[in-house]
């Protein structure tokens, strides 16, 4: 079985190629299969849909682009390691001379990458204005932003718009997936370090003998550094008591390079008390904080992935097609083809459910919106609403008071396809979105020339104009087709 991941972007893909067959066809297999189909959540009813269509040739998008992001996440977790590992060996050398220095060891081990994990928190808002500027900078040393650059340099991507960089997508669901991406590659990398630190840490700890001191060129007495010391064990102070270091411990324990005898002056033994609070700080500040922001990401992630499909104007139009139930005027038992005024055209489907339906700058033609509702509509709610055209703008808007929130009817907005879309209809329809929620569907159904089929690259124009509104659930179909189309 696919992944949800594969599914969100294979899924999209196959629907914009299956735009080609005519709406009466995917109309009566869409619904023949939504009737088969158990299961409330659109979710579960789409994936379940694509198990089971007749796909001859399936994308492979989802699949390569899993197998990418699988080796990315691979390589980041070896790298991550390999860098905390390399570094905790460094910084915690021991030559039997000058003990481990804490304060270094906090620092490099600790507190560059807690801040480096603080930094990355500024994309999780996505763009946000005033701080672009620096959201870029960080973006431009995130290891997860420079992952998802080289997922996209190894990726097939023939999905123009899909992009995993940090704020390299427009908006939308896009983007969100590629900053929930980009946060899923930092936090792993990040646990990877600050595991790998830990852990060599640890194993220097048990097998070998490190002594552990504090130095720094500040002027800082040794009760303000335990005061430091007692601050940052507050988290872990009540339940491991051994982790914080005594004031004693502190004071015996500090030590300068250019002294010419024993750096410390106490027994070697009295060293080693330092270790817990190290492991600790590691454990506390490193390995836990990117835990919960690793599984925070993979479940936004997640959501971002579902989101990606679900929000997809193909599959909600899939949606629809499976909930609506169409008739087919040659089906069998049925009436015998229904045909408009223009011969070289013909009915596919008629709606049987309820509809409700907008005329665009159409008055005047109300004869022709009439044949065509006989001929497309079985039920429709009330009559039509015609909208735009010589109305003034108060006329319309009181018009579409008739719509309300409380009714998910669909509803067919019929528009001359001829005319090219104007940003007067654009308005109307996020109006008429405002007014029907975001329940209802918005079907833009573009006529052609005396209600017939309308152009292919009047189709395109209308299509282009309405994914403009960035709306998954306004689109654009062609109800009428040609004869000798629907002849097969």
């Amino acid at each position: 079985m696919n992944s949800l991941f594969e599914d969100a972007l294979d899924i999209p893909a196959w629907l914009e190629g299956d735009r080609a067959l005519a709406f009466r066809e995917r109309a009566h297999r869409d619904r023949k299969l939504g009737l088969a189909i158990r299961g409330s959540r659109p979710l579960v009813r789409v994936r379940a849909w694509w198990r089971q269509v007749d796909a001859d040739a399936r994308p492979e998008l989802g699949a390569q682009l899993k197998r990418t992001r699988a080796w990315v996440s691979l390589v980041l977790c070896a790298a991550g390691a390999l860098f905390g590992s390399g570094l905790a060996l460094a910084v915690l050398r021991y030559d039997g001379h000058y003990p481990v220095n804490v304060v270094a060891a906090l620092a490099l081990l600790v507190i560059a990458p807690l801040l480096l994990m603080i930094a990355s928190l500024l994309l999780m808002p996505g763009r946000v204005p005033g701080l672009r500027m620096l959201q870029d900078a960080v973006a431009t040393v995130n290891v997860g932003n420079l992952a998802a650059s080289v997922f996209n340099r190894f990726a097939t991507r023939p999905v123009g718009e899909l992009n995993f960089d940090w704020g390299g997508s427009r908006g939308g669901p896009l983007a969100r997936l590629a900053k929930w991406q980009v946060m899923f590659f930092s936090q792993l990398a990040g646990l990877s370090f600050s595991l790998a630190a830990t852990l060599t840490a640890f194993a220097l700890v048990v097998f070998t003998d490190l002594a552990f001191g504090w130095s720094t060129t500040l002027d800082v007495a040794a009760l303000q550094a335990h005061r430091v010391v007692e601050l940052v064990s507050w988290p872990w102070g009540q339940w491991v008591g051994d982790a914080v270091p005594g004031v004693a411990l502190v004071e015996e324990s500090r030590f300068f390079r250019l002294d010419s005898g024993d750096p410390v002056d106490v027994a070697a033994g009295r060293l080693t008390g330092w270790w817990p609070f190290l492991l600790m700080s590691l454990l506390t500040y490193g390995v836990l904080p990117r835990c919960i922001l690793l599984v925070v990401a993979r479940a936004r992630l997640s959501a971002a992935t579902r989101d990606v499909l679900l929000e997809d104007v193909g599959v909600r139009a899939l949606l629809d097609r499976m909930d609506s139930a169409v008739l087919d005027s040659e089906g069998e038992g049925e009436e015998p083809p229904v045909e408009s005024s223009s011969h070289a055209t013909r009915a596919s489907v008629r709606f049987a459910d309820t509809v409700r339906v907008v005329a665009w700058d159409l008055a005047g033609e109300e004869e022709l919106v009439d044949e065509w509702l006989i001929t497309h509509v079985e039920k429709r709610h009330g009559s039509p609403v015609f909208l735009g055209g010589d109305n003034e703008l108060a006329a319309d808007e009181l018009a579409l008071t008739a719509f309300s929130t409380d009714d998910s009817t669909m509803v067919l907005v019929l528009v001359k396809g001829w005319e090219p879309p104007l940003l007067d209809c654009m308005d109307v329809l996020r109006s008429l979105r405002t007014r029907v929620g975001s329940q209802a569907s918005l079907l833009v159904v573009p006529l052609g020339l005396d209600v017939g089929a309308p152009r292919a690259d009047e189709l395109d124009a209308w299509r282009h104009a309405i994914a403009r509104l960035a709306d998954p659930g306004v689109y654009v179909e062609a109800l009428t087709e040609a004869a000798g189309k629907h002849d097969g």
